[in-house]
């Protein structure tokens, strides 16, 4: 099964907004959803992993690869330095960043075949 329907069934249950296709709202409501944390919790706080991880989901429905990874490495830096190896978070954000990656590569390999043809 593709990777991208796990992605956007995480995104469904995470978002309202999700399901209707309103990413870039969604991505303004974590955002405001990151400065409430900020004035709650220290920086440390497993709940800022779990936003940076929604905003990467939202951005990988997106397809905004680079941004996808942006979000998804702060996850797991802070994952990593909170949670057990084998926690399930840890496992969502490195499928997430590997899906990422992939895209990545595809576009820059697109690209290059694409500029070759134009030469």
């Amino acid at each position: 099964m593709d990777g991208g329907y796990n992605v956007c069934t995480k995104a469904c249950a995470v978002s309202g907004l999700s399901c209707k296709k309103e990413f870039k709202l969604a991505i303004q409501y974590y955002q405001a959803n990151l400065d409430i944390q900020k004035r709650l919790y220290p920086e440390t706080h497993t709940n800022f992993g779990t936003t940076y991880s929604n905003i990467d989901i939202m951005y990988i429905q997106m397809s905004k690869w680079k941004d996808a990874e942006d979000y998804v490495q702060k996850a797991l830096h802070l994952f990593d330095k909170t949670l057990p190896a084998n926690h399930s978070h840890i496992l969502l954000a490195k499928d997430n960043l590997y899906l990422t990656k992939n895209r990545l590569h595809r576009v820059v390999v697109y690209r290059e075949k694409e500029r070759d043809r134009s030469i």
